[in-house]
């Protein structure tokens, strides 16, 4: 996850200091899709976990 974070951190500021002013919507937008990203990737990742631990309690 952190490569992917690292990436997109790096697309988002090269955007906002180097965009015009009229796409700073979309700049926002890529943020905001990026942490929802980011978010749904780790509780996906805690629910692979989470199963994984019960599976192997019952084993």
């Amino acid at each position: 996850m952190v490569p992917l974070l690292g990436g997109a951190m790096c697309a988002c500021t090269w955007h906002f200091f180097y965009n015009s002013e009229s796409l700073d919507v979309l700049v926002a937008l890529q943020g905001a899709l990026t942490v929802i990203g980011n978010i749904t990737m780790c509780i996906a990742a805690y629910r692979i976990f989470k199963a994984s631990k019960e599976s192997s309690k019952s084993s």
